[in-house]
């Protein structure tokens, strides 16, 4: 969020669990980790961007809405819902849930996004394996979106987080995906040029 601020972007940037004010990962409850897989959870969340983002539009015109992991599938869903934004951007977004979540996969709501997408994905996340990004870049070649997917070799889920992740925090990897972001999203009108 730092350096979009910096590149004077403006953008909703959804936290990818649910968290809304800025908190560690670490003092997240068990209970509050299964209320975010729910469709009640995800309806409030998605609501409170709504508003963020017609407040934003308000101020700024165009916006973008940028997710990390869950962040990711709100962000596209928005999209998919009509929401007038310019451009979407997921980064290590979480493409498809577990079996016993009643959340559909980001892949179902691809058809109805008319917003230029940009994915970013570490090679060695466990969450989302290859076979799925390889789905998401046949889904969205399929249906002609305009679509940037971004593969770091040995790059881990959160390589963007130093705080939540350190463990596979890469900076180098974050910042040529940092850069390769404000580049999508300015590319478009959304940064004021100063």
């Amino acid at each position: 969020m730092r350096r979009l601020a910096e590149a004077h972007v403006t953008a909703a940037v959804l936290a990818g669990d649910g968290r809304v004010e800025p908190r560690p990962l670490a003092t997240v409850t068990p209970a509050e980790r299964e209320e975010w897989r729910t469709e009640a959870f995800a309806d409030r969340y998605l609501a409170m961007t709504r508003e963020l983002v017609g407040l934003l539009q308000s101020e700024h015109g165009r916006v973008a809405v940028v997710g990390f992991c869950g962040g990711g599938w709100h962000a596209v869903r928005l999209a998919a819902e009509g929401l007038p934004v310019s451009r979407v951007a997921g980064l290590h977004a979480a493409l498809r849930f577990r079996t016993d979540d009643p959340r559909e996969d980001l892949l179902s709501y691809l058809p109805n996004v008319r917003a230029p997408l940009q994915f970013h994905f570490g090679a060695a996340d466990s969450l989302t394996p290859a076979a799925d990004i390889d789905a998401l870049r046949a889904e969205s070649s399929r249906l002609g979106l305009e679509t940037q997917i971004h593969v770091y070799p040995g790059a881990g889920h959160g390589f963007l987080d130093p705080d939540d992740d350190a463990d596979t925090f890469d900076p180098a990897t974050a910042e040529r995906a940092t850069e390769r972001l404000v580049e999508f999203l300015a590319a478009d009108g959304l940064s004021d040029g100063r």
